[in-house]
């Protein structure tokens, strides 16, 4: 993971923003940052303090993204603005991997060391198994495959990584009457 300096920026955003005279304008980009973490505030986003129930830390993912769909946030910047809502633990946790490793490039890719995190192992490993094993239901429609193949390839990025895979593996689970 490279590092990309979010985190200091946005922290002197929001310091800059505050003891700023509003005389003073800050650059549209450094406005429109500082807007984006007032707006996502506003909003009043899930807040997450690092227990490992699968329901919560779900919860907390999917509000995420929705406040990333609705404000329209960057992907780069997702990992970081969601990072206000970390509590606790999970602060600490964020403070910490981003010491070592440096800010997250996407969104997938935070959620890829989360879920290794809060993630109970034994659901991680029940929801990686019935990724590599699913298929097509009898009566399902193929945007319902396509949905639960989605959620699963969420838990999995590691072990089908490149594109043609992931095609091949999505086409293999559909019935053999529509595969690819």
């Amino acid at each position: 993971m490279s590092v990309v300096p979010a985190t200091p920026v946005i922290a002197a955003l929001v310091v800059e923003t505050v003891s700023t005279p509003s005389s003073t304008p800050l650059s549209s980009s450094s406005t429109t940052v500082v807007q984006l973490v007032k707006d996502f505030i506003r909003l009043k986003p899930v807040y997450f303090d690092s227990q490992r129930d699968f329901g919560k830390i779900e919860k907390w993912v999917l509000s995420q993204e929705k406040l990333h769909r609705v404000l329209r946030i960057e992907d780069i910047l997702r990992a970081e603005i969601s990072s206000y809502t970390l509590q606790r633990d999970a602060d600490v946790w964020w403070r910490a991997t981003i010491a070592a490793e440096g800010e997250f490039e996407s969104w997938d890719a935070f959620k890829t060391k989360f879920y290794q995190q809060y993630f109970p192992p034994a659901v991680m490993k029940r929801l990686r198994k019935e990724f590599m094993k699913l298929r097509q239901g009898a009566d399902e429609t193929v945007m319902s495959y396509r949905d639960r193949y989605n959620y699963l390839r969420q838990f999995t990025r590691d072990l089908v990584k490149e594109d043609a895979d992931d095609v091949y593996h999505f086409g293999d689970g559909l019935r053999s009457d529509i595969g690819l």
